[in-house]
């Protein structure tokens, strides 16, 4: 049960999320696939040491089953490498 600020609450964030929606749709619908934008954009946004991130599509992969649990690895995924002398680790784009 909601107190009614709470209501009001949930209220107010259901029309902004519509109106976010909205806006993302015609502004999609303005730059075409943006897909590739949002990709490069999270990987600026990575901070990390390596000097190359090569980024890609899982095909397949060999890895330990808890390092495929643990960020929920699946076919089709895309991922970027994080190389290191011992190995590779792949994280998901958030």
């Amino acid at each position: 049960m909601l107190t009614e600020e709470g209501k009001e609450t949930v209220r107010l964030y259901r029309v902004l999320q519509g109106a976010h929606q909205r806006d993302i749709g015609r502004l999609e619908g303005r730059l075409g696939d943006v897909g590739r934008l949002y990709s490069l954009l999270r990987r600026v946004a990575m901070r990390i040491s390596a000097r190359k991130l090569p980024c890609g599509t899982v095909l397949t992969a060999i890895v330990t089953e808890e390092s495929a649990k643990s960020p929920k690895l699946a076919t089709g995924d895309h991922v970027c490498a994080l190389v290191k002398a011992s190995g590779v680790i792949l994280g998901l784009d958030a």
